[in-house]
């Protein structure tokens, strides 16, 4: 039983309005202090909340946890019975608020590639991964997928062959039917790909939109579903990482990608070197946990490529400093790139300008 997430945040004194039965849009974020920016979902397949300006998001009993400093949902659920003034949603079927589990990174590969492989890319996606430098045989191998209308009908087809507990973005229906979070989200996937190559997420790459409030790129997470599993914000890796001595760290799950393409095409420099792309400046500590495995690897430098809008982003040089300063205590060189934002916010988008 779990507690209904716009009561939870009525019981702490958080006001806000009830726009419809999905859509509770909370007046200040208790987060980020962000006005009319955080939207709750009371609905009970759901019941969760989202805030566009800090990008944190999850389900009730996470609303808890981080209004709470708790250290578990577990902590947060506890929590929440022995302060209960709220109604519960109780439900017939087992949700995602359960002890966090993950399959393994060759179980999500092996489901994540034939979920793709049972998609297609749309001519407007291919045009758009075109105009940012890839060419039709590497988006070919990047099994980038648009989210087509048929996309659910796969999901239930390798859900009969396949065992999708712990892969994120999946859950099962009320039916127990297995589906996929965002199905409706229009724009395409990019695969996130561990240092062997394996599949281990999806991002959505949204459709241009006159919603100013639409995040133009989307983890693929199904932690407020039932039997779902949070998507995990890892870095990915444009490439195995081998035993290289030099990796490049920049922001943006396909911007490594395109990175990594266009400097073998004409950037001896860096050719050859691993991208390796953040899914945002913040999210640094997936990568400091893979250093040890980095040095066992061969890793002895790291160029850290964050986009060109450091020079006035306050936020972005913050963490720049920040990851630049671990990766040293680390024991690995470190170097910044820089480059004029005249010539492309990001490493990618200068890469490209220069060939032009």
């Amino acid at each position: 039983m779990i507690p209904n997430i716009v009561e939870i945040a009525r019981s702490e004194g958080i006001s806000g309005q009830l726009k419809s039965t999905t859509k509770f849009i909370v007046d200040v974020c208790p987060f980020c202090g962000a006005k009319k920016h955080l939207t709750m979902n009371p609905r009970p397949d759901v019941n969760g909340f989202r805030c566009v300006k800090c990008e944190v998001r999850g389900g009730a009993l996470d609303f808890v946890r981080l209004l709470h400093d708790l250290r578990s949902n577990r902590e947060a659920f506890a929590w929440a019975q022995a302060h209960r003034t709220a109604p519960v949603i109780q439900t017939n079927y087992v949700t995602s608020i359960q002890p966090e589990f993950y399959a393994d990174p060759d179980k999500c590969d092996k489901v994540y590639r034939a979920f793709l492989s049972g998609l297609r890319l749309l001519e407007p996606h291919k045009a758009d991964l075109k105009r940012r430098g890839l060419t039709d045989e590497e988006i070919c191998a990047g099994m980038y997928r648009s989210i087509v209308p048929y996309v659910q009908d796969v999901v239930g087809r390798i859900g009969n062959r396949y065992d999708l507990r712990g892969v994120g973005g999946f859950y099962r229906n009320p039916g127990g039917v297995w589906r996929i979070a965002l199905a409706k989200s229009p724009g395409y996937y990019i695969p996130v790909r561990d240092m062997d190559g394996r599949i281990t997420g999806l991002v959505i790459r949204s459709d241009p939109t006159t919603d100013a409030k639409r995040p133009k790129y989307l983890n693929v997470s199904s932690e407020d579903y039932p039997n779902g599993t949070k998507g995990r914000a890892l870095p990915n890796y444009a490439c195995k990482l081998g035993q290289a001595e030099t990796v490049i760290i920049t922001e943006g799950i396909l911007k490594s990608n395109i990175t990594y393409a266009l400097a073998q095409r004409g950037y001896p420099k860096l050719a050859g070197k691993p991208v390796v792309g953040i899914v945002g400046v913040s999210t640094i500590k997936p990568v400091l946990d893979a250093l040890p495995e980095w040095k066992q690897r061969g890793v002895k430098n790291v160029y850290v490529a964050f986009d060109a809008d450091k020079c006035h982003n306050d936020k972005v040089r913050e963490w720049e400093s920040k990851l630049v300063a671990e990766l040293q205590k680390a024991g690995f060189r470190v170097a910044t790139l820089s480059w004029p934002i005249e010539k492309g916010k990001g490493i990618d988008d200068f890469l490209l300008n220069s060939m032009e």
